[in-house]
């Protein structure tokens, strides 16, 4: 994570006395708005499961930096609880596209 924190910022000096004193480490939120895109269509839907299985493959990436099980992504867990039924708005639940 240092690599991309600059040098003497207040992030890089929170990580620095994080990692001496307490060794934590933090999460990294990453949030994407594109409000050109229309995330109710099947389109989209598949982009964004794409988006979330290629980065927990660390598709692309020169180096493994993906720690397994460490991805936190809100959109598969509430395609889950919506196809589950358990979404009051749509009790029958969803079926796959």
């Amino acid at each position: 994570m240092e690599l991309f924190i600059p040098e003497d910022s207040h992030t890089d000096k929170f990580y620095q006395m994080d990692m001496k004193y307490f060794k934590t480490g933090f999460e990294v939120d990453t949030i994407i708005h594109n409000p050109d895109v229309d995330y109710s269509t099947e389109e989209s839907q598949y982009k964004l499961l794409g988006l979330y299985e290629n980065l927990q493959r660390c598709y692309l990436c020169e180096q493994q930096w993906f720690y397994k099980l460490s991805l936190n992504a809100w959109y598969p867990q509430y395609l889950a609880f919506v196809r589950a039924g358990m979404c009051s708005r749509l009790p029958e639940g969803l079926t796959a596209f």
